[in-house]
C-alpha cells in the first residue's frame, strides 16, 4: 500500500499547471506545423486556377482535380537560362539533378562521417601528444567563427583541380570538425579497455582491432552521424553553387526557383510547392525509417565516457 501510495504522489507531482501549460503550447505549435504541411500538399495538387480561386474554394478543401506539376517544373528547369546564375540548368534534366543530389549528399555524408570516426578512434585510443592537439582543434574551431576563407579555399580548390568535381567535394568535405567527432570520440573512449587488450594478446593488430571490435560497437552512432549529414547536405545550396556549376542539386533547384533565374519559369504557387515537396520527401522516408535510431544512438554515444 505504502508503495503503491508513493507511486501514485510521485506521478502527480510531475502533472503541475505549468507543465500542461507547457504541453498545450507544444500541442498548439504542432499543430499549426502540421496545417501548414497539409496545406502545402492540397495546394501542390491543385490547378493553378483553382489555386487563385482559393478564397472561393477553401485552402484546406479537397482539389477538384488533382493536378501533378512536375512536367511543369521539369519544362521550366530546361527553359532556364543561366545568365545570372552560377550553375547552368538549361542542359539537365530533372533525372540527372535528384542523381547529382543524392551523390552529392551521400558522397559528403560519407566520407566526412568515416573521417571524424577513423580520427576520433585515433585520438580516443592512442595517448599521443597530437591526439590532444587535435581534440583542441576541434574545440577551437566550434568556439571561433571563420570568415572570410571563401576566397582562398576557392583558390585551393582550382590550384588542385577539385573545382566543379563531386568528388572533388567530397574531398573537401572529408573532415573531422564538429560536434559529431566529440560524440564519436566519448563513445570510443567509453568502451572496456578490456576488450582491446584481449584483442592484442590473441595476435590481432590495430587494424584488425578497429574493423572487428570499435567500428561494430559504435555502428549505431556511425549510422545515425550519417543520416544526419546526409539530411544536411541533401538541403545544402552554396556548396553546388560556388563548387559545382555543372552538377546542380535540388537544393539549389529550389534556391534558384525563389531567387534565381528558375523564378521567372516557376512562377505559381502549386508548382513552387511541388518542387519543394520532391526534395522534402526523400527526407520524410528517411526519417520514417530510421526515426527509432536517429537520435537514440547519438545520446547513448555522447554520455559514455
Amino acid at each position: 500500500m505504502e508503495k503503491t501510495k508513493s507511486k501514485k504522489i510521485g506521478s502527480s507531482e510531475h502533472l503541475t499547471p505549468l507543465s500542461i501549460a507547457i504541453l498545450v503550447l507544444l500541442l498548439v505549435y504542432a499543430l499549426m506545423l502540421l496545417g501548414l504541411i497539409l496545406w502545402g500538399l492540397l495546394t501542390s495538387v491543385k490547378s493553378a486556377e483553382e489555386y487563385g480561386n482559393i478564397i472561393n474554394s477553401g485552402m484546406y478543401r479537397l482539389p477538384k482535380r488533382i493536378v501533378l506539376h512536375v512536367k511543369e517544373v521539369m519544362d521550366a528547369m530546361k527553359k532556364s537560362a543561366s545568365a545570372d546564375s552560377l550553375i547552368t540548368m538549361d542542359k539537365v534534366s530533372f533525372f540527372e539533378v535528384f542523381v547529382y543530389s543524392l551523390l552529392f549528399a551521400g558522397g559528403c555524408a560519407f566520407f566526412k562521417t568515416l573521417v571524424t570516426c577513423l580520427t576520433a578512434y585515433a585520438c580516443a585510443r592512442f595517448n599521443f601528444k597530437s591526439s590532444k592537439v587535435v581534440y583542441s582543434i576541434v574545440i577551437i574551431t566550434m568556439t571561433v567563427p571563420i570568415v572570410g576563407n571563401l576566397p582562398s579555399e576557392l583558390y585551393t580548390v582550382h590550384t588542385l583541380n577539385l573545382y566543379d568535381h563531386i568528388w572533388g567535394v567530397w574531398i573537401m568535405r572529408a573532415n573531422f570538425l564538429g560536434l559529431y567527432f566529440l560524440v564519436m570520440y566519448n563513445g570510443f573512449k567509453g568502451m572496456p579497455s578490456a576488450l582491446f587488450e584481449a584483442a592484442k594478446l590473441d595476435g590481432g593488430n590495430n587494424f584488425q582491432i578497429l574493423w572487428h571490435i570499435a567500428l561494430p560497437l559504435i555502428k549505431g552512432t556511425f549510422t545515425t552521424v550519417f543520416l544526419i549529414y546526409f539530411v544536411e547536405y541533401w538541403n545544402e545550396y552554396q556548396v553546388p553553387m560556388v563548387y559545382l556549376p555543372t552538377f546542380p542539386t535540388l537544393g539549389y533547384t529550389v534556391y534558384d526557383s525563389i531567387f534565381g533565374s528558375l523564378k521567372q519559369e516557376i512562377r505559381d504557387v502549386p508548382s513552387q510547392l511541388t518542387l519543394a515537396f520532391t526534395v522534402v520527401l526523400p527526407i520524410v522516408v528517411l526519417y520514417l525509417i530510421f526515426q527509432n535510431k536517429l537520435m537514440g544512438n547519438i545520446t547513448v554515444g555522447g554520455v559514455k565516457g
